[in-house]
């Protein structure tokens, strides 16, 4: 994958500089023929003017093709990063999945021989404790969409090393969603990225709760948390590329997240509600449906 990565940069960045440099001796070509007092086509009239245009035509074409390559290269770069990523949540939950499957049968007779033996609160016990561990891939398996299935899972069990009491209530199957997976996984992730991340920097009573839901016209999706909180002063200055308020971020993320929105007509609003943090997203439903 790294390798991948370093082809892919490589090719890029050769792409520019070589277009950099056509446009830069495109430059020099046509002022040294039609400025310079020694240029052959200066006395030659129309026709040798002619000759600079169409070669200038045809090199701003060129730089305009391998720039609009460029960005579809870096595009469908990011497309497989974020797929490859879904994947790999993909396969740890069904990992997980298939554990509590196999262990199935064990705890069960686990249960059985405590019982017989009239352990009843050690019984009770155990219990509890796999309950809450089929409960934690239970909660996120409501939606039609595998992909946001794994990356709600994902980001729980990351919640949960962070000790960030999290909810997720989930009323929609996200059935014929607009926005494709590994697009829609990119505005889900940063949101709740964001999320833990103001979580983290308090102490104690970490709360984050996840709502995924549809209306009549539309899809919509909350993420809040009782973090830090982002001040009334910068609110409207964090979906603009670069702005961040964290010492190692890029400030892309929710930049990305609004124009992902955009390409479908989405919405993302934010704001305050009594020590919580809000981010709503609404998507709207396509109109077939």
């Amino acid at each position: 994958m790294k390798r991948m990565h370093f082809k892919v940069k490589k090719a890029v960045i050769l792409t520019l500089v070589i277009t950099f440099a056509q446009i830069g001796a495109l430059f020099v070509l046509v002022q040294h023929l039609l400025v310079s007092p020694g240029s052959v086509f200066k006395d030659a009239g129309d026709s040798g003017k002619l000759i600079v245009v169409l070669i200038s035509a045809i090199s701003v074409v060129n730089g305009f093709i391998s720039f609009r390559d460029v960005y579809h290269l870096i595009r469908v770069n990011i497309q497989n990063d974020m797929i490859k990523e879904t994947l790999a949540s993909v396969e740890n939950l069904n990992n997980s999945l298939r554990a509590q499957r196999h262990d199935f049968l064990n705890h069960l007779q686990v249960v059985y021989g405590l019982i017989e033996m009239d352990e009843y609160d050690e019984a009770r016990s155990y219990i509890n404790r796999v309950y809450k561990d089929i409960q934690s891939v239970s909660r996120v398996l409501k939606t039609a969409n595998p992909a946001v299935n794994a990356l709600l899972q994902a980001k729980l069990m990351t919640a949960e090393k962070n000790d960030i009491i999290t909810e997720i209530n989930v009323s929609s199957r996200l059935e014929n969603l607009p926005v494709p997976s590994w697009e829609f996984c990119r505005v889900l992730g940063n949101l709740i990225d964001n999320a833990i991340a103001a979580l983290c920097e308090k102490t104690g009573n970490r709360r984050l709760q996840i709502e995924i839901g549809e209306e009549i016209k539309e899809f919509t999706i909350s993420v809040k948390d009782n973090g830090t909180g982002i001040p009334e002063s910068i609110k409207n200055k964090i979906f603009e590329p670069g702005f961040t308020t964290k010492d190692n971020g890029e400030g892309m993320g929710l930049a990305i997240t609004k124009r992902i929105l955009s390409n479908y007509k989405g919405q993302i609003e934010v704001k305050n509600d009594n020590g919580w943090t809000v981010f709503t997203v609404h998507i709207p439903k396509p109109a077939s449906q």
